[in-house]
């Protein structure tokens, strides 16, 4: 069974010498914080958010 990150990309950081690896997740960690950064500017900041306006109840 394949792992979240894939067989072939573990077996080619297992393969890769040490310096090879050290970029590797040097790369990884940036494109991580990245994609970090991208999601929480797309996120509403809490002091900005509405409130929430419950619909009046209608009663027949």
């Amino acid at each position: 069974m394949v792992g979240i990150f894939g067989g072939d990309a573990l077996r080619s950081l297992a393969a890769a010498t040490p310096a090879e690896q050290v970029e590797r997740i040097k790369a990884f960690d940036t494109y991580e914080r990245g994609l970090i950064a991208h999601v929480q500017g797309l996120q509403t900041p809490v002091g900005e958010m509405k409130p929430a306006q419950p619909k009046p109840l209608r009663l027949k």
